[in-house]
């Protein structure tokens, strides 16, 4: 165990947490997507930290909702906790496939908790490379566009919908659009994994966004 918490940071006592959080889950060793969704959502209740800034240039963060028509207060309540599973589930699927490296279905506690640990407790440059990874799903090395679009789709959920699916798409595929006139530094139609750092390191706003998930607590 303390060479595992050598090579991640966490201490005895929330690898310890962390472990017994995984062996009440996972009794095998082994985490299939359907426990990783359960466990994931206990780290990150509300979906992974992210800011946002939409077309207009407002900075919105995961977790606010967008206006709805009024209703009754436990309808309300119910209608977000569907809502944020649904969106949590779409976001996850990213994230563990993205820790199940060998595309075996399963990931161990070590793949885990080495993860976890770089969301956490990784330099900006490590978080940074580990998202490339989250949008590179096919891992050809560079991001696509279908991959980007993919990937926001899912962290707009966690947002909160609109409602208006028309509307939702078109600002998906515009703020794609800008992120890719951004990050494309050469124009060739796709991000290659030193675009996507340098592109990201300067800028203040997606620096902030990846820094979020320093807040999260073990």
């Amino acid at each position: 165990m303390q060479t595992l918490c050598d090579a991640t940071g966490f201490s005895i006592s929330e690898m310890k947490r962390i472990y017994r959080g995984f062996k009440t889950e996972c009794p095998s060793g082994l985490i299939t997507e359907e426990a990783f969704h359960s466990i994931y959502s206990r780290f990150f209740p509300q979906g992974a930290p992210f800011i946002w800034s939409d077309i207009r240039g407002y900075v919105h963060c995961s977790g606010e909702w967008a206006g709805k028509k009024k209703v009754s207060k436990k309808e309300q309540k119910a209608l977000d906790l569907q809502s944020a599973q649904a969106a949590l589930s779409s976001y996850s699927h990213y994230v563990f496939s993205t820790l199940d490296r060998n595309d075996s279905g399963v990931i161990t506690f070590q793949d885990f908790v080495v993860g976890l640990s770089i969301l956490i407790r990784g330099t900006l440059e490590e978080k940074l490379r580990w998202t490339f990874s989250l949008y590179d799903q096919d891992r050809d090395g560079v991001i696509s566009r279908e991959e980007m679009e993919d990937v926001v789709g899912s962290v707009f959920d966690l947002m909160g919908r609109t409602g208006d699916p028309i509307s939702e798409e078109a600002i998906i595929t515009e703020r794609v659009d800008q992120i890719f006139q951004k990050m494309d530094l050469n124009g060739d139609g796709v991000v290659s994994i030193e675009e996507f750092l340098e592109s990201c390191q300067n800028d203040e706003t997606i620096s902030r966004s990846v820094q979020a998930f320093t807040n999260v607590h073990i």
